[in-house]
């Protein structure tokens, strides 16, 4: 199985990866591939960096590239949860493995910018406009090559509000992964028309 994940700024994908990980998936990310190419050229590793170079890996190879590049490693029959997944045409191309499910997090906008000055990474913004700004920025483009985390939320299976407890967000994962077990034994792939949100 293949759980993809798409989600807002700060709204827990980190903790839903990690929590998938403890029930023995293996984490693969897109935004690593960026980061690689980011270590290649000397460059640090910063939020406008990963933006550009993905922007731009994106342009020179196409929108689905940082995908393809995961997918291709991704050994059939082990378990993934394959995290920063932020282009409509990512999600095409892991929907070409049958096992492949999105699951959208999200939580209310101002939840989320509590949760990004909380952690305080380096390079977080520091005022909610500036959060806003940045979320727009990410969320829509008319470049087919760019971030379109709108676009691509709208494509997943399953949506989790993370807007509780972690031992709520653990049940909720794990209710969704009792859901698609019971779907992968009832149907031979998922359909996203007739799935339950």
């Amino acid at each position: 199985m293949i759980i993809g994940l798409v989600g807002t700024i700060g709204s827990g994908k980190g903790v839903c990866a990690e929590y998938l990980v403890q029930k023995g998936f293996e984490y693969c990310s897109l935004s690593d591939e960026i980061r690689a190419e980011l270590k290649s050229r000397g460059m640090p590793e910063t939020r406008e960096l990963l933006t550009e170079i993905g922007n731009e890996l994106r342009a020179k190879f196409g929108p689905a590239i940082l995908a393809e590049r995961v997918l291709s490693r991704l050994v059939p029959g082990k378990n993934y949860v394959v995290d920063s997944i932020r282009n409509p045409e990512e999600v095409k191309a892991l929907r070409t493995r049958e096992d492949f499910v999105l699951i959208r997090i999200d939580a209310p906008v101002q939840l989320r910018f509590n949760r990004i000055q909380a952690r305080a990474r380096p390079g977080d913004v520091q005022t909610f406009a500036q959060f806003l700004a940045q979320e727009k920025a990410e969320s829509e483009s008319p470049d087919p090559n760019r971030q379109q985390l709108q676009a691509t939320a709208e494509m997943a299976e399953f949506t989790v509000i993370n807007d509780s407890t972690l031992e709520e967000l653990y049940r909720q994962i794990d209710t969704l992964l009792e859901k698609i077990n019971n779907m992968k034994r009832d149907k031979p792939q998922i359909n996203a028309d007739q799935s339950q949100k």
